[in-house]
């Protein structure tokens, strides 16, 4: 799709001709969240440039979203990207997020879940699953403790942006083919889990800066500890 977009400004012709002609390259990168590199200076990095400059303590959040927030004392965002189905993981992961979310019937757990109808997470009355949040704007609101996401730069600028810690999952979900392709801390904490790409490299640079803790997709196996880094990045003000 991005190459149609481009064939239709400068027609076909080869990359390598292309490249060649450059004048500057524009990068969805930032230098404070990344590892140091030797750079061109040719290359500007404009990680953020779509994202508004949030003020502390105001959110644009609508009603039903606020109103969500209100409902306990500690609010968990997750989000795994679009690339991947969420709802794809193997049924054991799922289990362990069903015994992480009974775990803390204090927090209210807000899922960006493809199949928000399936029986495996029924009946959970602190479980919000929802095909699609404003995120950006969850991010920036204080009332939000903790951010579980898979480390796309656009995850991690966001919420660099919004300065939330974060858990990252490094790593895909599910063992099938298509899946083999594979801030600064002012409220609450990240956990990343890395599916493709670039993730494993976003959450590596994130655990340099101290701004978030990383676990793999075996990790998700293991309900104990899920559980234990949760409620350790919940009580921890570090």
């Amino acid at each position: 799709m991005e190459l149609d977009a481009v064939e239709e400004i400068v027609g076909k012709k080869d990359i390598n001709e292309l490249l060649s002609k450059i004048v500057y390259s524009f990068h969805n990168s930032h230098p404070y969240i990344d590892f140091p590199r030797p750079e061109m200076p040719k290359t500007i990095p404009i990680g953020g440039i779509t994202l508004e400059k949030q003020s502390k303590g105001k959110t644009t959040l609508a009603k039903e979203w606020s109103e969500i927030l209100n409902k306990r004392a500690t609010n968990i965002l997750i989000s795994f990207g679009t690339c991947v189905k969420t709802s794809d993981m193997p049924e054991d992961y799922k289990k362990s997020f069903v015994s992480l979310f009974e775990s803390f019937p204090n927090t209210t757990f807000i899922w960006k879940y493809e199949n928000p109808e399936e029986d495996v997470f029924q009946g959970i009355g602190n479980l919000v699953l929802t095909e699609w949040m404003p995120q950006v704007a969850l991010l920036a609101d204080p009332r939000l403790s903790l951010f579980i996401t898979h480390g796309a730069i656009g995850s991690t600028i966001e919420v660099t942006h919004s300065g939330v810690p974060a858990l990252v999952v490094r790593r895909c979900f599910v063992h099938t083919i298509a899946f083999t392709r594979s801030r600064y801390c002012r409220y609450s904490p990240i956990w990343k889990i890395p599916i493709i790409g670039e993730q494993m490299r976003n959450a590596a640079a994130q655990k340099k800066h101290k701004v978030a803790l990383t676990l793999t997709k075996e990790d998700l196996e293991d309900k104990k500890k899920l559980i234990n880094f949760v409620g350790e990045m919940l009580s921890n003000d570090e």
